[in-house]
């Protein structure tokens, strides 16, 4: 039988797709064109025939292990669920809240989560890079530390000979973690052949591939750089095919398939209604590892050129997107999607079947009427069911990054959105740390008080951390040892994503976003107080090393078992050896043996740091994204109305979902309990972060004493402070309306300019006079990125620099200051450094915080406001 009679058959008996027999046909002509002329067409035709069945047979064993995993994922799965919130109950039916939980923490769950095991694969791959990613932290203004040791550390990947011991000693970690990464892939289902010729992770930039086009990539990949050396290797680039080297067009025909699918994100080459998006999970990863470069300096030559990040971030952000996938596949096999499809109609239809044999009475209305109008609206048990099964596939979409790196709508769009988000981030967000500073300390504590660890410690502990000293730096590094990881120096963009449910796609545009972030303090904040919690957590355990589960303090035992580590993993986490270090005794969780319990212990511990420092979580994201569609006008707008307000909904799906989701009267007792801490918390932090925004504006401290001043310290500690704007003001901190604050701070910049443009045009046709100097004034002050939102560039800009041309250019300049002093008078919250000087005319008076001033003005202005209300009482009899 001839090859292709055989491909034929295979195809007609379902064994292989068309496609894949249009492949084998094609594989096999090269096999036979290679050979006929050294053993003549008979025996080519056999070897031929040979070695094709050999490569569908290898294809077709790793579908099948790739079955397997699915499977037996699909049965975990169930079985977990069947657990969830102490079991299956009356009915037998799963509950509906069992299928998200599977994606994201519940603490009804005591099973693997998949954002939870994110999490805990990330800590485990950065605990072994931890002295390369202080070194080659980045700087303020994101650029590398150090340049020349990234530089060493490729080499010594390489084997090339490098005088610094440190850069060999980096490489070495580097290359056994992504190895540790593969296999890991791999035994979750996934498919990573090993090879010798890889030395270090290969990021390619979409943008800049499709800025020099095709024929010129392909051009500089087969070519050399400036000393003459080829750029790639080519000798030892195998087929993955023939497992050869390979031969004529078929090198040419890879790089374009290659540069279709990273310009596409591999929707180029999908199969052609075929069901999916892109390459299968446990197909991923080849463009990473495809190239073989002559030596390290082609490497970094083309990095540079066709490279998204760095070197080290490059490897980063390779671990990260291993995590996400091993993750993935761990948790729903190396087909999550049918996974997700097939436990979704697990429910669907067992509580299809309750449903349709229960009998239905039908409550009149007139007799009735609670209990017609339940009846018609309330949602039985199919709704929610489809509702928690559209809900997983929407987490999981989101968690994989489907949402935001699938071809939008328009790109254009997309672009155009992401760019004037950043923007407004820049703009915006300068002075975000004096916000998260004292409502993480409140978060922190209130999370560490349930579960039980000490709380007291850790404000000395974050001015210790925050310091720029060696002891710092070294105690951080060795948190990141012990599984506490480092966002910031790893470069991932987590602290913009914290503030914003989203990274940025467009480098430019992230960049831009980046640096305000990182030059206000708040990335480092973010990464110290996250690293702070799981010191806590790691704390606790070597306090608690020396009893046995029965005699743990009740909050910590039960903080423990949520997450399924009970009597016998926790004697597995205590036998684990304590480290000296800095003085005292540490517990080190990348240490325990158990590579099970090990991870269980580090989902917890990030699951619970998600609440200490509340960051926009995967529901909040899947809600968002799942409604509005990337590259759609209407998508985007929604998404940019919604800046900034996720981290609120974040506290609401967080500690919100915590303390509604206990039970009975003492699920009651504990809702009050802990709503009662953690409302006088936060409030005290939106208190202390209105006053400390006061003071950087150069005004004194305000009153308290007031419920206006209450109700804007609540919102501002639940994450929505700028509504609590408007209980001082009819304006918001960025100078709009409560309609424009609805809508975003982009409708306050596109107000702006509106104000600048039609409004001076229209006012002038009106014959008005036009207000050109005060609109110009007005958008330097409030939408200049970075040197407008730094709070500690904003003094200086505002008060010299834009101060100087309002005096200049606005007609009106005195008297808007002094509608602004006496606005700020009746506020009783005068200034003590006069605008137009950096330099303060008397101390604050802290004493006007709670009623007692100290300055005459403060008593002129108490005295001003009294006359005004009798004179408006009087007016109105």
């Amino acid at each position: 039988m001839s090859m292709s009679e055989c491909v034929k058959g295979l195809v007609a008996e379902g064994a292989i797709r068309k496609d894949q027999g249009e492949k084998a046909e094609a594989l096999y002509e090269r096999h036979f064109n290679r050979l006929k002329h050294e053993k003549g067409m008979m025996a080519a035709a056999s070897e031929a025939t040979e070695l094709t069945m050999k490569h569908l047979r290898g294809e077709a064993k790793a579908a099948k292990r790739a079955k397997i995993s699915t499977a037996m994922a699909q049965v975990n799965a169930l079985k977990d669920m069947r657990t969830y919130a102490g079991g299956m109950g009356e009915g037998g039916l799963f509950d509906p809240r069992s299928l998200t939980s599977l994606a994201a923490w519940d603490d009804k769950a005591r099973f693997m989560d998949l954002e939870g095991q994110h999490e805990a694969l990330r800590a485990t791959y950065h605990s072994t890079l931890d002295s390369m990613l202080r070194e080659t932290r980045a700087k303020v203004l994101g650029k590398v530390r150090a340049p020349a040791l990234e530089e060493d550390i490729l080499a010594a990947a390489y084997g090339e000979k490098v005088d610094d011991v440190n850069a060999v000693e980096m490489a070495t970690a580097a290359k056994k973690v992504a190895e540790l990464a593969r296999q890991q892939f791999n035994e979750a289902g996934g498919h990573i052949a090993a090879r010798e010729d890889w030395h270090w992770v290969q990021d390619h930039s979409g943008d800049k591939f499709q800025r020099a086009g095709f024929d010129q990539w392909k051009a500089d990949v087969m070519g050399a750089d400036e000393r003459g050396v080829p750029i790639l290797n080519t000798s030892t680039m195998l087929d993955n095919a023939t497992g050869l080297p390979f031969e004529g067009q078929a090198f040419e025909d890879v790089l374009a398939k290659m540069y279709d699918d990273v310009v596409t994100d591999g929707r180029a080459n999908m199969v052609i209604g075929g069901m999916g998006e892109g390459k299968a999970l446990y197909n991923r990863h080849a463009e990473e590892r495809f190239f073989a470069f002559t030596d390290s300096k082609t490497h970094l030559w083309y990095a540079q050129k066709y490279g998204k990040t760095g070197m080290v971030e490059g490897m980063s952000r390779h671990l990260d997107r291993m995590a996400r996938d091993v993750a993935a596949m761990q948790r729903f096999g190396a087909n999550p999607d049918a996974t997700i499809k097939h436990v979704g109609d697990a429910v669907i239809a067992q509580a299809a079947r309750k449903v349709g044999r229960e009998p239905k009475p039908r409550a009149k209305l007139l007799e009735n009427p609670v209990a017609a109008v339940k009846q018609t609206f309330a949602p039985d048990a199919v709704d929610r069911a489809q509702a928690a099964a559209s809900e997983l596939q929407a987490m999981y979409d989101v968690f994989m990054g489907k949402h935001d790196n699938m071809i939008p709508k328009s790109r254009r769009v997309a672009a155009g959105f992401d760019a004037f988000r950043a923007f407004e981030t820049s703009a915006k967000l300068g002075g975000a740390f004096w916000s998260a500073a004292p409502g993480d300390m409140a978060t922190s504590s209130v999370t560490r008080s349930f579960n039980g660890l000490p709380q007291w410690s850790m404000v000395g502990d974050y001015i210790r951390m925050l310091a720029p000293t060696e002891d710092s730096l070294a105690q951080r590094q060795m948190l990141i040892r012990h599984g506490a990881m480092a966002s910031d120096w790893a470069h991932s963009g987590a602290e913009a994503h914290r503030m914003m449910g989203e990274e940025f796609s467009g480098e430019a545009a992230k960049r831009l976003a980046e640096l305000t972030i990182r030059a206000s303090a708040l990335a480092k904040h973010t990464d110290v107080s996250r690293q702070l919690f799981v010191k806590g957590f790691n704390a606790g355990i070597a306090d608690f090393a020396e009893l046995p589960f029965e005699k743990l303090d009740p909050k910590f035992s039960a903080a423990i078992n949520r997450y399924g580590i009970g009597s016998a993993e926790w004697d597995k986490i205590r036998a684990t050896p304590l480290e000296p270090a800095h003085g005292t005794q540490w517990f080190n969780p990348m240490a325990i043996e158990d590579t099970a319990v090990r991870d269980a212990y580090l989902r917890m511990v990030h699951t619970e740091k998600k609440f200490a420092v509340p960051e926009t979580d995967l529901r909040t994201r899947a809600m968002l994204a799942e409604n509005f569609k990337r590259g759609s006008v209407f998508g985007e707008t929604m998404k940019t109305l919604f800046l900034f307000k996720g981290f609120g909904l974040t506290l609401m799906n967080t500690h919100g979902r915590r303390a509604l989701g206990q039970g009975g009267f003492a699920g009651a007792r504990f809702l009050a309990a802990y709503a009662v801490r953690m409302g006088i918390l936060t409030t005290l932090a939106g208190a202390a972060a209105i006053q400390i925004k006061n003071l950087l504006r150069g005004q004194d401290v305000e009153p308290m004493d007031n419920p206006a001043f209450v109700g804007r310290a609540v919102a501002q500690g639940g994450g929505f402070g700028i509504f609590g704007d408007f209980l001082k003001a009819s304006e918001n901190r960025f100078g709009g309306g409560i309609a424009q604050t609805i809508a975003g701070p982009g409708a306050s910049t596109l107000g702006n300019a509106i104000d600048l443009t039609y409004g001076n045009a229209a006012a002038a046709v009106r014959g008005d006079t036009p207000h050109v100097g005060k609109d110009i004034v007005k958008i330097m002050r409030q939408e200049v990125p970075v040197a407008s939102s730094l709070w500690y560039l904003r003094p200086a800009y505002d008060r010299l620099l834009v101060h100087e041309i309002d005096s200049v250019i606005n007609p009106n300049h005195d008297q808007d200051e002094a509608r602004l002093l006496e606005r700020y008078q009746d506020q009783r919250a005068p200034m003590f450094v006069p605008p137009g000087t950096l330099l303060p005319v008397r101390a604050p008076d802290w004493g006007n915080a709670f009623d007692t001033p100290g300055a005459p003005e403060n008593k002129e202005a108490k005295a001003r406001q009294q006359a005004k209300a009798e004179a408006e009482a009087a007016a109105a009899m």
